[in-house]
Protein backbone atom coordinates (compact mmCIF):
# COMPACT_ATOMS: atom_id res chain seq x y z
CA UNK A 1 0.00 0.00 0.00
CA UNK A 2 1.54 3.81 -0.96
CA UNK A 3 0.06 6.45 1.08
CA UNK A 4 -0.12 10.56 -0.33
CA UNK A 5 2.20 12.41 2.07
CA UNK A 6 -0.49 15.64 1.48
CA UNK A 7 -3.80 14.29 1.58
CA UNK A 8 -3.48 10.48 3.26
CA UNK A 9 -4.87 9.11 0.29
CA UNK A 10 -3.65 5.27 -0.28
CA UNK A 11 -3.99 2.42 -2.77
CA UNK A 12 -2.11 -0.53 -3.87
CA UNK A 13 -0.02 -0.96 -6.49
CA UNK A 14 -1.92 -3.29 -8.27
CA UNK A 15 -4.88 -1.23 -8.15
CA UNK A 16 -2.60 1.67 -9.18
CA UNK A 17 -1.62 -0.23 -12.60
CA UNK A 18 2.17 -0.22 -10.90
CA UNK A 19 3.52 -3.28 -11.96
CA UNK A 20 7.06 -2.33 -11.54
CA UNK A 21 7.94 -3.34 -7.91
CA UNK A 22 11.14 -1.37 -8.26
CA UNK A 23 8.93 1.76 -8.82
CA UNK A 24 6.84 0.79 -5.62
CA UNK A 25 10.41 0.26 -3.78
CA UNK A 26 11.26 3.82 -5.04
CA UNK A 27 7.86 5.63 -4.38
CA UNK A 28 7.91 4.47 -0.21
CA UNK A 29 11.61 5.92 -0.14
CA UNK A 30 10.74 9.58 -0.66
CA UNK A 31 7.16 11.58 0.54
CA UNK A 32 5.01 10.60 -2.59
CA UNK A 33 2.09 12.69 -3.45
CA UNK A 34 -1.00 11.01 -5.22
CA UNK A 35 -2.01 12.85 -8.45
CA UNK A 36 -4.20 15.28 -7.34
CA UNK A 37 -1.70 16.36 -4.98
CA UNK A 38 1.40 15.97 -6.99
CA UNK A 39 3.32 19.07 -8.33
CA UNK A 40 6.37 20.03 -10.43
CA UNK A 41 10.01 18.92 -9.35
CA UNK A 42 10.93 22.30 -10.66
CA UNK A 43 8.43 25.09 -9.98
CA UNK A 44 6.68 23.48 -6.98
CA UNK A 45 3.49 24.00 -8.80
CA UNK A 46 0.49 21.46 -9.43
CA UNK A 47 -0.58 20.86 -13.41
CA UNK A 48 -3.31 22.96 -14.85
CA UNK A 49 -6.69 23.71 -13.56
CA UNK A 50 -9.19 22.90 -16.46
CA UNK A 51 -9.51 26.68 -17.63
CA UNK A 52 -5.50 26.96 -18.05
CA UNK A 53 -3.54 25.66 -21.12
CA UNK A 54 -2.86 21.82 -21.70
CA UNK A 55 0.22 22.64 -21.92
CA UNK A 56 1.19 23.02 -18.69
CA UNK A 57 0.14 19.32 -17.79
CA UNK A 58 2.49 17.59 -15.54
CA UNK A 59 4.39 14.66 -16.85
CA UNK A 60 5.34 11.46 -14.65
CA UNK A 61 8.49 9.74 -14.65
CA UNK A 62 7.93 5.90 -15.36
CA UNK A 63 10.45 4.63 -13.34
CA UNK A 64 9.98 7.35 -9.66
CA UNK A 65 6.62 8.78 -10.46
CA UNK A 66 7.46 12.11 -9.99
CA UNK A 67 6.20 15.01 -12.37
CA UNK A 68 7.60 17.94 -13.96
CA UNK A 69 5.91 20.38 -16.77
CA UNK A 70 7.89 19.93 -19.84
CA UNK A 71 8.29 23.61 -19.64
CA UNK A 72 10.08 23.21 -16.24
CA UNK A 73 12.84 21.06 -17.69
CA UNK A 74 16.17 22.00 -18.89
CA UNK A 75 15.96 22.17 -22.21
CA UNK A 76 12.35 22.30 -21.97
CA UNK A 77 10.69 19.39 -24.03
CA UNK A 78 8.70 21.24 -27.17
CA UNK A 79 6.31 17.72 -26.67
CA UNK A 80 5.44 15.19 -24.76
CA UNK A 81 7.46 12.70 -25.35
CA UNK A 82 5.58 9.17 -26.78
CA UNK A 83 5.79 5.62 -24.98
CA UNK A 84 7.52 6.03 -21.33
CA UNK A 85 9.20 8.61 -20.04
Amino acid sequence: MVSCYECGSSGHPTCLEWDDWSLVKRVKSYPWLCQECKRCEVCDEKGPDDDEEADDDLMFCDACDRGWHRLCLDPPLAAVPRGKW
